[in-house]
Order: structure tokens, then C-alpha cells, then sequence
């Protein structure tokens, strides 16, 4: 039978997507905004960021295809009366304030589907695949659908797909991804793609030199949630834990802050209510990652899961640079061990964390290039002005960074970078 003719006119532009507003998630990278920005030309809607400003890859890449950062979603005129597609996120948890559920008709993803996955009353579209970026599954799709893809968005597509599979050399990568960017770099005339990850990689590790602990800890932040069961008198626990994340060019830099890195980790733990929290300063060039250990239930859950010692709050992590393929599910694997369970000792001492007091974040405008997220005791002049960080929501913290020094690295504060 012939295709109705309906169904012809729909080939390219879904309904359900057609004038959707199109926004990533909170601690937005760059596969968030580039996909916003992709499936807003895809599908015909608006791009827009999670969050008031953005790291320096994502400026970076912008800036190299001469487009400009799509407006704060809260920014966007009636948005609550507007439908919304999730970019590269089906958690609602890291959704922005000012989308309500009920507003969601799709989700674009490459990431699995948790208990906090979103929940509709109608049918949505839902695209999610096991592919190393969700720009992959954008350029897919643009592709497939015979749409010819601008070269300032298949940039970005491209720059986004690099940055999340490392330049292919995180596990995540799949061919469909390296095919995918084959054909991006020609529409794009880049010639050498190693070439333009190196200095799109150089870009982000900036992040280093111009981030307070407070920021680097709370740049690419994820929360997740567990449950173990009562099995061989093993003791049910559920809660919650955090992990962060810093992709550089070179850990030795990271390293040499440890000991104020980890103290940021305890504090973090503690005002997010957390079980424990790990962070990892991951080397995209040599592909080896170092874990940041800031507690004794960290430390067996890491020597458990991983192997290895813990020394001086560090643990060697070798090969090992993906947190949604290697450092979560090792994690997960280690909290479901039927023969394993942490010692009373490590439970109450993470009581013990989460119970202690930490000085608020506040910005100070005198470090940094164009202002810091620190700790308010260690401001030496009690006449500095500063600018407070409500503590209420300390787990949207991310949500609030901004670029600092002229747009090259993102702070908590009070510049607007458009």
C-alpha cells in the first residue's frame, strides 16, 4: 500500500518535537548544548543551556563555529507553557528548574535508565541508544533522514562526540561513533581530527589553572541512587552517592591539590547528604585516571571495587577514564556483593561527615581572574566584600557556575556571559 501522505509531510520534522524547546542538563558539557543546539535545527524548536554560563571546551567549540551559547532555558518567554525534549539526560533529577514534567515530550539520550528516569502520563518520544554520545544519535539521525546538517552544527556535533568518547579512546566509543564523525570532519573540511580534539582538549584543561577546589570538584558532578538488599545477614542500605569528574591533559597539576581537592570532596559529602563521594581527575591523553578518596567507607568501597591501596587519599585507577562504563558499574557491582559489606567503623564515620558543619561557598571577586568559589574561612580580610551562595540547594550548586577571566573557566556567581 502507499505511504499516506501524512506520513510523507512528517518524514523529517516529528510533530511531537516540532517548536519543542531543546535543553541538556544541569553541570551541562558540551554533548548537552551541541545536542540542544543539533535537534532544535533537526526537529524545529529552540536551543537551550541548562545553566547560566559554561566551561571553556564548550566556549571553545562555539567560538571555533561561530555560533553563539544558546539563552538559559528560564530565560526562554513562557516557558511554561512551551513543550520540552531532554538532551542528554533522562533523569529528571538533572533536568533545570523551571521544566516541569508534564511539560517533557521527549528525551534524546545515550545514557541507561535509572529509578529516577522521568515519569509521563502520555506517551513521549523516547530515543535513547548505546552509543558514545547522544550528538552521535543527532548526526544519525540527520543523516538517515537525508537533512543536510550546517557546518556550525556539525561542528558541534562533532566537537561533542570527541569530547565524549575521548577521541575514541574511552570505552564508550563505538564505531558508529567514529563513522559518524568521519562524516562530520568532511562536511566540517577538517583534515586532521586528532589535531582538532588536541586543541579543543587543551581548551578544557584551562579548567585547572583557573578553578578554586569547590569548582573543580562541582564542575561535571552526577548523583546516583542504590539500594542493597538484606541477603546473608548482610545489613539492606540504600541512599546515595556522588562522583565527579575532570578531564585534563595532564593529572600532575590535580594531583598536587589533593589534600584540598579531598577536603572539598568531605564538605560536598556532607551538604549533599551524600553516602560517600568520589572524584576522578582523568588524563584524555594517556588514558589513566587517579581517584580522590575523602573517607574510610571510600576508601574500602574504592579497594573493594578496584583493587589496589589507597594511599595519602589517592588510588591509582590505571586505564580506566570512563565514569558511566567502568567507575559507576564497578561501584554498583561492589554495593551488591552479597559477600561484601562496609565495616560499622566506615558507616559511622561517614555519619560523622555528614554530620559536620562546613564554612558557606561564597565568591570572592579578588581571586581567580574574574573571581573564585571558596570557602568563607579562608578569606584572610573579614572587610572583603563577597557574594553569597544560598546553601539551601546545595546540589544545584553546579547548576549556578559561570565563566570567569573574560570566558575561560566557570565559577558560582553573578556574571552573565552572553
Amino acid at each position: 500500500s502507499s505511504v499516506p501522505q501524512r506520513v510523507k509531510d512528517n518524514l523529517y520534522k516529528y510533530e511531537l518535537l516540532s517548536g519543542c524547546v531543546f535543553v541538556g542538563h544541569i553541570n551541562t558539557d558540551l554533548d548537552s548544548v551541541s545536542g540542544a543546539i543539533g535537534a532544535a535545527e533537526l526537529y524545529g524548536g529552540i536551543a537551550a543551556r541548562a545553566q547560566q554560563d559554561v566551561n571553556t571546551e564548550i566556549l571553545w567549540a562555539l567560538e571555533r563555529w561561530g555560533l553563539e551559547l544558546p539563552p538559559l532555558v528560564t530565560d526562554i518567554p513562557d516557558l511554561a507553557n512551551m513543550k520540552v525534549c531532554l538532551v542528554d539526560h533522562n533523569q529528571f533529577s538533572q533536568t533545570p528548574k523551571g521544566v516541569q514534567e508534564d511539560q517533557i515530550v521527549g528525551v534524546i539520550d545515550h545514557h541507561a535508565t535509572q529509578a529516577g528516569t522521568i515519569q509521563t502520563s502520555n506517551p513521549i518520544y523516547f530515543d535513547i541508544r548505546p552509543w558514545g554520545s547522544m550528538s552521535t544519535i543527532l548526526a544519525h539521525t540527520f543523516m538517515r533522514q537525508r537533512q543536510i546538517i550546517p557546518q556550525p552544527v556539525a561542528g558541534m556535533l562533532m566537537s561533542a562526540i570527541l569530547s565524549d568518547t575521548l577521541n575514541f579512546r574511552s570505552p564508550t566509543a563505538t564505531e558508529t561513533d567514529k563513522i559518524v564523525v568521519s562524516a562530520l570532519a568532511k562536511i566540517t573540511e577538517v583534515e586532521d581530527i586528532d589535531k582538532y580534539a588536541q586543541a579543543q582538549f587543551k581548551a578544557k584543561s584551562r579548567m585547572i589553572d583557573l578553578f578554586s577546589s569547590a569548582e573543580l570538584v562541582r564542575g561535571d558532578q552526577k548523583r546516583f541512587n542504590f539500594k542493597t538488599e538484606a541477603l546473608n545477614g548482610k545489613s539492606a542500605w540504600n541512599g546515595a552517592f556522588g562522583w565527579g569528574t575532570l578531564e585534563c591533559v595532564d593529572i600532575k597539576p590535580v594531583v598536587a591539590r589533593a589534600e584540598e581537592i579531598i577536603k572539598e570532596c568531605a564538605a560536598l559529602k556532607s551538604e549533599q547528604g551524600l553516602e560517600f563521594f568520589f572524584f576522578t581527575a582523568v588524563n584524555i591523553i594517556d588514558q589513566r585516571s587517579m581517584l580522590f578518596v575523602c573517607g574510610d567507607l571510600e576508601v574500602e568501597i574504592a579497594e573493594r571495587a578496584f583493587g589496589g591501596k589507597v594511599s595519602n587519599g589517592l588510588l591509582d585507577l590505571g586505564s580506566r577514564v570512563s565514569r558511566k562504563m567502568q567507575f559507576v558499574p564497578d561501584t554498583m557491582k561492589c554495593l551488591n556483593d552479597p559477600e561484601w559489606q562496609p565495616s560499622r567503623q566506615a558507616r559511622l564515620h561517614t555519619k560523622v561527615q555528614q554530620e559536620q558543619k562546613h564554612a558557606p561557598l561564597v565568591v570572592d571577586p579578588e581571586k581567580g581572574l574574574d573571581g573564585q568559589l571558596v570557602r568563607k574561612d579562608s578569606i584572610l580580610s573579614p572587610n572583603r566584600k563577597v557574594q553569597h551562595v544560598p546553601r539551601h540547594n546545595t546540589v544545584a550548586l553546579g547548576a549556578l557556575m559561570f565563566v570567569v577571566g573574560g570566558g575561560l573557566g566557570f565559577v558560582l556567581g553573578r556574571r552573565n556571559s552572553t
